[in-house]
């Protein structure tokens, strides 16, 4: 997502060894399950595309566990901080001030 700053840096590597086999898997953190930032494997497409048309699965989570997909636990718990109100931006500066390193690409 282009409004999560704070992607750990490793998150494709720490998915991509999380999944198993042809299935998907997501980034989870204390605060739930994160499915706009998972894997899904092109393998999946065809299944993902019929379950989505047919409206069984109205939902990332529905289509994740319909499809056996895994979870990948992140402990960082501004990992998955998301910016949409001018409050999430100045909160956003305040975590980048408190770890510099933070929301500067990879590295």
């Amino acid at each position: 997502p282009c409004d999560a700053p704070f992607l750990p840096r490793n998150l494709v590597a720490r998915l991509m060894a999380a999944r198993v086999g042809e299935q998907p898997c997501a980034a989870e953190d204390a605060s739930g399950f994160q499915g706009v930032c998972a894997v899904w494997p092109v393998a999946c497409a065809d299944r993902l595309r019929a379950g989505v048309e047919s409206g069984a699965w109205r939902s990332l989570r529905d289509a994740m566990d319909a499809l056996g997909g895994t979870r990948c636990l992140f402990d960082d718990a501004d990992a998955f901080f998301n910016v949409n109100t001018r409050e999430d931006l100045a909160r956003a500066e305040q975590l980048r001030t408190l770890s510099p390193g933070r929301g500067r690409g990879p590295g």
